[in-house]
């Protein structure tokens, strides 16, 4: 062709990216004595929100998110009770895909609940000292 112009179309076709939800760690645990937070790191490419199972005794923030960030999960008091406490924190996202964590604030016998001394019985005898101000 001459003194004109060319006209090409090209086509490009470019597959979509897929969703990804993970979250790590799979568990955390607290000691009974320890009042605190832990983080769950939430690493994805679409919007998710978080529930608990355990509202009593662990607080999770924040509630809904997207792509990639932290979840705090704190335990409000101490554990003096005769049980562990449990929760299950579940992220879901909006593609339907779920992951879950694992919460543990764990019980020690004869934990007082004022340091961070435990009492544990072995057998045998023991002498027991008690000093007053």
């Amino acid at each position: 062709m001459v003194g004109g112009s060319v006209t090409s179309r090209l086509t490009v076709v470019q597959e979509g990216v897929s969703s990804s939800l993970n979250v790590s760690p799979s568990e955390l645990i607290f000691e009974c004595n320890e009042v605190g937070t832990k983080t769950v790191n939430v690493t994805s490419n679409i919007t998710w929100r978080v529930s608990n199972t355990n509202n009593t005794n662990f607080t999770v923030t924040p509630n809904t998110g997207e792509g990639s960030r932290a979840v705090s999960a704190s335990t409000k008091a101490l554990n003096d009770s005769k049980s562990n406490y449990t929760s299950t924190i579940t992220v879901s996202g909006t593609n339907g895909d779920r992951r879950t964590v694992s919460v543990t604030q764990r019980w020690e016998p004869y934990f007082d609940g004022y340091n961070d001394e435990i009492l544990e019985a072995s057998g045998g005898s023991v002498d027991l000292y008690v000093h007053t101000l």
